[in-house]
């Protein structure tokens, strides 16, 4: 019977954000020591340290990291020999490397400049607003800030307007919930009016070119270009009408 084998993580690249790098490496080696039972290594059946265990685990982090990322750590003067026979330490120090102390008041003036773009959907909105809000060290109040941020940057000025009048004051969730359902609601009736409009459109050339060709209006070549205008004019409709594929449901492709 074959046995699965659990594949180790990618080593750490220090190309291109080195910053997103760690923290994809650092989360993909937690989850590696919980499928392997790694964390099973560090304490011993009465619960202290296992000095063994832990090179054990320390040195199959440094496999799983890759050359480019052990000699980082070589190179810091703050792990010692022995810091390096600790998984611990050595994250530790590597997450001082690779994720400089950020400043706090910046980080929370980017998310509270953070406006919802022509281009982009509630929930891409949302996941953005998250991103933004991990470096601002909110604490407990990290979700009703998102929420007031996305009441104050969305697009959806009507929407913001409804939620004001709202009681009692709507929780992250509601507010998510209901600019969702307005901004659904907006594609089905603007897919509906385009579909009606080019609809139109096509009937108009069909009859065009039945007329035409019954009145023998026009001369050979003739039909052909106007047939051609008629296309221009469905095709023209539908570039107009596109933005609603990219998400600006208010106005036309600039």
């Amino acid at each position: 019977m074959s046995t699965y084998q659990i594949p180790a993580p990618p080593p750490m690249s220090l190309k291109g954000d080195v910053v997103e790098n760690w923290k994809d490496f650092e989360n993909s080696w937690h989850y590696f020591m919980i499928a392997t039972d790694l964390r099973s290594k560090l304490k011993k059946d009465d619960g202290t340290d296992n000095p063994e265990g832990m090179e054990i685990v320390a040195a199959t982090l440094c496999c799983v990291m890759g050359p480019e990322c052990i000699k980082v750590m070589n190179s810091l003067p703050s792990l010692s020999e022995e810091d390096k026979k600790k998984p611990a330490r050595i994250i530790e120090e590597l997450q001082k490397q690779f994720v400089p102390q950020q400043n706090v008041l910046y980080e929370r003036v980017l998310f509270n400049s953070a406006i919802q773009k022509s281009n982009e959907s509630v929930d891409e909105y949302v996941l953005r607003l998250r991103q933004l809000s991990e470096s601002c060290e909110f604490g407990t109040f990290k979700d009703s800030l998102i929420r007031d941020r996305i009441v104050v940057g969305t697009s959806d000025e009507a929407g913001r307007e409804r939620l004001f009048r709202e009681q009692p004051v709507p929780n992250l969730d509601k507010v998510i919930e209901s600019l969702r359902a307005a901004e659904i609601s907006r594609i089905h009736k603007f897919m509906d009016s385009r579909s009606r409009t080019l609809g139109m459109s096509a009937n108009h050339k069909e009859e065009v070119q039945q007329d035409d060709k019954e009145e023998g209006k026009w001369q050979e070549g003739e039909l052909e270009e106007k047939l051609w205008e008629m296309e221009f004019l469905v095709t023209g409709r539908q570039r107009l009408f596109g933005c609603c594929e990219e998400g600006r449901l208010g106005s036309p492709a600039q």
